[in-house]
This record gives structure tokens, sequence and C-alpha cells, in this order.
């Protein structure tokens, strides 16, 4: 980082250690280090931030076709690292437990994943990330206790369905139980997220903006998906 501020693609490094020295060069030298987290910039996750107050239970697919172009990295850093990121923005508690699972099925690398986190405030987040679906999903749904949020990433929607009323009436066969519920469509401010994230850099290096994701946000994302992807290959091992 020779007096060059820098946008990196996630994953950053391949530890936490490198990680915080890249950070801590850059803070030194007065520069600006981004990490790509393209969907922090997505303008349904803008608005989803609004209206997200007490999650209880949250669950992400990133699900896509295989592409054999990419060699280097599995779902895990490659897709599944940014609802893990998402997720952390919105659940005000630290990870207490990670359950993992998957399978190779095109490649040696992790081709599909299955993450459970809980967090220590009892949020529980499910999320799965694969290569070998033959339709795009890129979908978020979160749970709370009186309304249930419905986003897609790729059209950039977010739908919030909320109970009416509930009531109990008497026919002359039974007791019979009615339950109400409208859908409200928020008003999402669409563009191109990636357009968005290159100007927030400009903005940054240009005119000392402060970064909208803290490099302790970041470092966190990090050693999540990198805890993720160590149980995956684990739990791969233990099967040979």
């Amino acid at each position: 980082m020779a007096g060059i501020h820098v946008l990196v693609e996630k994953p950053m490094t391949k530890s936490i250690k490198e990680a915080m020295e890249l950070f801590e060069i850059a803070d030194k030298k007065g520069l600006t280090l981004h990490v790509g987290h393209v969907e922090r910039f997505n303008g349904a996750v803008h608005e989803l931030k609004k209206i997200v107050d007490n999650p209880l239970f949250i669950e992400c697919r990133r699900l896509g076709p295989y592409d054999s172009r990419i060699q280097d990295d599995g779902v895990v850093v490659d897709l599944m690292i940014h609802d893990i990121d998402i997720i952390l923005s919105l659940v005000n508690s630290k990870v207490k437990r990670l359950n993992v699972v998957g399978n190779s099925i095109f490649s040696d690398k992790d081709d599909l994943c299955n993450v459970q986190m809980e967090f220590e405030n009892g949020c529980i987040a499910n999320i799965t990330a694969s290569r070998v679906t033959q339709h795009k999903i890129r979908t978020l749904a979160i749970t709370q206790k009186d309304k249930y949020i419905f986003l897609d990433y790729s059209n950039q929607d977010i739908h919030i369905h909320r109970q009416a009323s509930s009531e109990h009436f008497l026919t002359r066969q039974e007791l019979r139980y009615k339950q109400e519920s409208f859908t409200e469509r928020i008003f999402v401010h669409r563009d191109n997220p990636l357009k968005l994230e290159l100007n927030h850099l400009i903005d940054c290096a240009i005119n000392g903006a402060e970064r909208m994701v803290p490099a302790d946000e970041e470092i966190y994302s990090l050693q999540i998906a990198l805890e993720v992807l160590d149980k995956f290959k684990k739990q791969k091992n233990s099967q040979r």
C-alpha cells in the first residue's frame, strides 16, 4: 500500500492476523482499505436496516449454478461471506455457536454449505450457499415478534408481512379461528450496488469520508467465515 487507496475483493486475506496487519498499515498511512462487500450498498439492505430491530430468526439463501471459472475458492468465502456480513450487521450480539454441514460436488472445495449460527442473545440464523443449484436465488428472510420481512437482493425488493387481527367465532357446527394479515412493500431506491460502492471508495479517498464499514466489523465477518470454512474442512476430512 505505497500511498494508494485500495479496494480488495473478499476474502481480503486467508487469516485474521494478515487482515489486522493490512488495516493497521492503512491506518498509519492515512489510506482507505475497503473490502468488497457489495451487498452493503444494495438499496434493499439500506432500507432493511431501518426496519429491523430485534430479529429472532434469519434465513439466507444464496444459490446458483456452478461456474468452472471460479477455481480458487468455494462458496463460503465467495458467496456466503456476503450473508455473514449482513447478518452480523443486523444482530447486535456475538456468535455463540456454529453448526456446519456441506459437500464437495463439482470440485474439491465447498460447493454446497449450510450453517446455523446461534447468537448470545438467542437469535438464530440459517445460511445456505450453493453453486450446484440450477436457479439463481439471493434472498434473506427475518422473523421478528411482530413481523416477517422478506428481501430479494437481485430485485432489490422488501416485503413486510404483519398480523392485523385474529379472532374466534362460533358457527352452528364448531368454533373457528380466523387470522388476518397484510403485506407492505417497502420503497427501495434501486441503483447499481457496485457503482455505489466505488463512489463511496472515491469519497473516502478524495474527501476523507468515514468508511461505511468499520475495520473491526470487516475483521469479525472474515473471522466467522474462516471458522465456517475450517469446520467444513474438518467435517469433510472426518468422512474420508
